[in-house]
């Protein structure tokens, strides 16, 4: 039996098994039960097949998603092929010229080690940045985005779950609360208060151009996802200072507003803090900062 003859990292606290079988969702099943041993945080399940090595990935733990260790162990396919998921289940598939002849545990093994050793964990208002080579940029005034009160479309009570571009995220539907829809149509949850200090509701059409994705959460209770484009209202942000520095390697990032889940930031993306209070440290995409800001000549 797999779950048997599972190898065992004790630093990482990493599982990984491979299966002989792909037949009636083996491969998950076993992934599924592996979890559930006491002492793992993370497991792999692998299936050898002719032109690969099919992937289960499971996490127990906020600080690692399934979702995110899949796609860093397959960074170097194309991004079309690096899998996916959820945070605590994910898949993928590794072709043959991905592990580079590697006995494909071996090469799992060494994914794991990278993936801790090199995607830096940073708490939010628990730690200190490092402020060199933070540069100021100014939010353009002139972009308009969509925002809807989370209660619009959902019941008051209700849990929703939030695929952002830097991680997933999930918070209880209010009058309170507010979904503000960015121009690659990436879904914030936002508190009244800091919508009214960060945005001015205005006329018009919200988004620069058509969404890269359609904005979408997904309510506990309900099957299918629920799409924002036809509740939203526009609005404007204020003016907004924030410092900046390029990431050139894997981040992820607890903010104060969010200590439960983390923000997942990937060389290219940015590591920033708001002007006035650089304990306030998120990730923003790259090509989202590109639309939404602009280097200061200051």
């Amino acid at each position: 039996m797999a779950l048997s003859s599972y190898t065992y990292d004790p630093i990482y606290r990493n599982a990984i098994v491979e299966v002989n079988t792909q037949e009636a969702g083996v491969l998950g099943i076993t992934a599924d039960l592996l979890i559930q041993v006491d002492t793992v945080d993370t497991c792999i399940v692998y299936f050898m097949c002719a032109d690969g090595c099919k992937l289960a990935v499971r996490s127990c733990v906020k600080e690692i998603s399934a979702a995110d260790l899949v796609k860093f162990v397959l960074r170097d396919a194309p991004s079309d092929e690096q899998g996916g998921g959820h945070f605590y289940k994910a898949g993928g598939f590794a072709k043959h010229e991905l592990i580079r002849n590697m006995p494909m545990k071996s090469f799992l093994l060494k994914a794991v080690e990278t993936f801790h050793k090199e995607v830096t964990l940073f708490r939010a208002g628990k730690e200190k940045i490092n402020l060199s080579g933070m540069t100021l940029r100014i939010k353009k005034t002139s972009v308009k985005v969509g925002y809807v009160r989370s209660t619009d479309i959902a019941e008051k009570g209700e849990t929703i779950n939030i695929h952002m571009l830097e991680g997933d995220t999930t918070c209880t539907a209010s009058n309170n609360l507010y979904l503000v829809v960015g121009v690659m149509g990436e879904v914030y949850p936002v508190e009244y208060k800091k919508f009214k200090q960060k945005y001015t509701i205005c006329e018009g059409t919200p988004g620069s151009k058509k969404y890269k994705q359609p904005p979408s959460v997904l309510i506990d209770g309900k099957d299918n996802s629920t799409y924002l484009e036809k509740h939203l209202k526009c609005c404007k942000p204020h003016v907004n200072r924030i410092y900046a520095k390029q990431l050139n390697s894997y981040m992820r990032v607890f903010t104060q507003r969010d200590k439960d889940n983390y923000m997942y930031g990937k060389p290219g993306d940015y590591l920033v803090y708001p002007e006035k209070d650089p304990t306030d440290v998120y990730i923003i995409r790259g090509e989202i900062m590109d639309e939404l800001y602009s280097e200061s000549a200051e």
